[in-house]
C-alpha cells in the first residue's frame, strides 16, 4: 500500500535529508540541565496519538525490519519533521533535542506502542472524537528532583557512586530504580549548600512544566475531529 502524505507535505518519503538518517539518541549527548525538552511533559497527549492514525497499518508494518531503524526509526523521523510542527508548534528546540525527547523519554515507547497495538490488532486506531479526545489534558508534572539536575552536571561523581555501588554488590548491574536511588544518596550526602542550587533549579523546571501544561491544545487536535 503507498505510504500516505504526512499533513502539509507532498509525500511521507519526502523528508528532510539531516533527518531521514535519524538515528537513535546515543552516545554522551545530554541536553543542558536547564533546556527546555527538560521541562516538557512525558506523556502523549491523546490528540497526539490519533494523529498517527492515518499510518496505522500496512505503512507501518510494512516499514518492520527495513534499513534506517526500521519501524520505530520511520516513526522516529516522521515525529522529528511532522509530528512536532502540528503537536508542539510553539515548542522550538533543535531536532536533536526533538530526537533526545523522543529515545530519551517515554514519549517514543508510548507512540510505538499505540501505533503498533492498532496496527496488529487491526483496529485502526482510537477515535478521534472518543471519550479520550474530551479529556485530551496534558500531565502535569507533580515533582522534580534537584539530584537529576546534579547528575547531569556530574557524571563523574555520578559514575563512581555507581562503580561504588556494583562493588558492594558483587558486580551486579544496578536496575533503574538502583540507579536513581544511587543518584539521590549521593545527591544527599552533599553539604547543604552545594544541594541548594540544584534544588532551585528542580524548582523552576517544575514551575516551567506547569505553565507549558497548560498550553492551548495543538492544531491537530482540532484537525483529527
Amino acid at each position: 500500500m503507498p505510504e500516505s502524505s504526512p499533513p502539509g507535505s507532498a509525500t511521507g518519503n519526502m523528508l528532510p535529508a539531516t533527518i531521514s538518517q535519524s538515528r537513535p539518541t546515543k552516545g554522551p549527548y545530554e541536553p543542558p540541565s536547564e533546556a527546555l525538552v527538560r521541562t516538557l511533559q512525558t506523556t502523549v497527549r491523546y490528540s497526539g496519538k490519533v494523529w498517527w492514525n492515518e499510518w496505522i497499518g500496512d505503512p507501518f508494518l510494512s516499514k518492520k525490519g527495513t534499513p534506517n531503524g526500521g519501524a520505530k526509526g520511520w516513526l522516529r523521523r516522521k515525529f522529528v519533521a511532522y509530528w512536532w510542527l502540528d503537536n508542539m508548534p510553539g515548542v522550538d528546540i533543535s531536532d536533536q533535542d526533538k530526537l533526545w525527547y523522543f529515545d530519551g523519554t517515554k514519549i517514543g515507547g508510548q507512540i510505538y506502542t499505540y501505533v503498533n497495538n492498532s496496527s496488529v490488532r487491526n483496529t485502526g486506531g482510537r477515535d478521534p472524537n472518543g471519550l479520550g479526545a474530551s479529556k485530551d489534558e496534558p500531565v502535569i508534572k507533580q515533582r522534580t528532583f534537584g539530584h537529576d539536575f546534579w547528575r547531569r552536571e556530574h557524571r563523574d561523581k555520578y559514575d563512581e557512586a555507581v562503580e561504588e555501588w556494583k562493588k558492594k554488590h558483587d558486580g551486579k548491574e544496578p536496575n533503574f530504580g538502583d540507579l536513581r536511588k544511587i543518584s539521590f544518596d549521593a545527591f544527599v550526602a552533599l553539604p547543604e549548600v552545594e544541594k541548594e542550587p540544584w534544588n532551585a533549579k528542580a524548582k523552576e523546571a517544575l514551575e516551567a512544566s506547569q505553565s507549558q501544561a497548560g498550553a492551548p491544545l495543538p492544531s491537530s487536535f482540532e484537525r483529527a475531529k
